[in-house]
């Protein structure tokens, strides 16, 4: 029985009219099916929550040790991709590849903002701390606009599958 028909089970022991009670013994033996029930539930909830304390936990380690292995690998790859210098490298189980990037370098973020004002791109400035998207600017810049504050970088990018 769930505890919808024990409740309704106790209704039944007891008159609804006077409130007297009909079953002396069923109502005992249901009041105490009930309790353990209850008790049953209480304690499915304290596992419940037990379980996902630990699972939490494990989600911090697991994080930690993640973290950790990125860092080495990102290690690595700073020493793999100085040993390189660029020079592609392949056999059967790894190849390692590098690709020009461009990317924007901001040196004086008022400067940059004040030209975007100052040249009709105020949709590409953000408030409330004025800042400006470097992919906009990567895009200006890239069609010959000289823009006070920010420069293009030419970098490389390494990819090992």
């Amino acid at each position: 029985m769930n505890l919808y028909q024990i409740d309704s089970a106790i209704a039944e022991c007891v008159d609804a009219e006077s409130g007297e009670v009909l079953d002396f013994d069923k109502l005992a033996e249901l009041s105490m099916e009930r309790d353990r029930k209850i008790e049953n539930i209480a304690l499915w909830i304290k596992n419940d929550l037990s379980e996902a304390k630990a699972i939490r936990e494990e989600e911090k380690s697991l994080a930690a040790r993640r973290q950790s292995l990125e860092r080495e690998a990102e290690s690595k790859r700073r020493y793999l991709e100085s040993v390189l210098n660029g020079e592609k490298f392949s056999t059967a189980k790894c190849s390692v590849s590098f690709r020009n990037t461009t990317s924007v370098e901001i040196d004086d973020m008022a400067a940059a903002v004040a030209w975007m004002v100052a040249n009709d791109h105020v949709d590409e400035v953000s408030c409330p701390a004025s800042t400006v998207s470097k992919t906009d600017l990567a895009r200006l810049m890239k069609s010959g606009a000289q823009i006070d504050g920010a420069r293009l970088v030419q970098g490389r990018s390494m990819g090992v599958k």
